[in-house]
């Protein structure tokens, strides 16, 4: 396998504060959900816990930093997957970052923060087993 394989291959869509954040899964893409961008000052310092402000109802899988590279986990209580993107958007890192802990990635200029299984659950297959009529008893 190749260094490069091991990571994923992301795609994000900017739509104002928010983007659309999908994952390739061997030929397909995998729509894993809403990210909250965070650019200003107090939503960078809150990264995590300001994933869902906004209008009622919003529902967000993580938050972007863009131009980041440093992240913290002070005060939250889960742990989080960190999605490490270069300038191409492309993925040059990923890790897990348990509470009250510091990350940080130099050859990044960008980060996703996910819940640490959101990506765990959304890459397993669904498999569903039909059983022939005559075999069922």
């Amino acid at each position: 396998m190749k260094d490069r394989d091991k990571y994923l291959d992301v795609r994000l869509r900017e739509y104002g504060s928010y983007a659309n954040f999908a994952v390739r899964q061997q030929e397909h893409w995998l729509f894993i959900g809403y990210l909250r961008i965070a650019r200003r000052f107090f939503p960078r310092l809150f990264g995590w816990r300001q994933r869902h402000r906004g209008n009622a109802g919003e529902r967000c899988s993580g938050i972007w930093l863009p131009n980041c590279r440093v992240v913290h986990s002070f005060f939250l209580h889960q742990t989080l997957q960190l999605i490490w993107l270069n300038d191409a958007g492309q993925v040059v890192h990923e890790q897990t970052l348990r509470p009250y802990r510091i990350a940080w990635c130099k050859e990044a200029t960008g980060v996703i923060e996910l819940a640490a299984d959101t990506l765990a659950l959304k890459r397993q297959p669904h498999a569903i087993h039909i059983q022939p009529a005559e075999d069922i008893q």
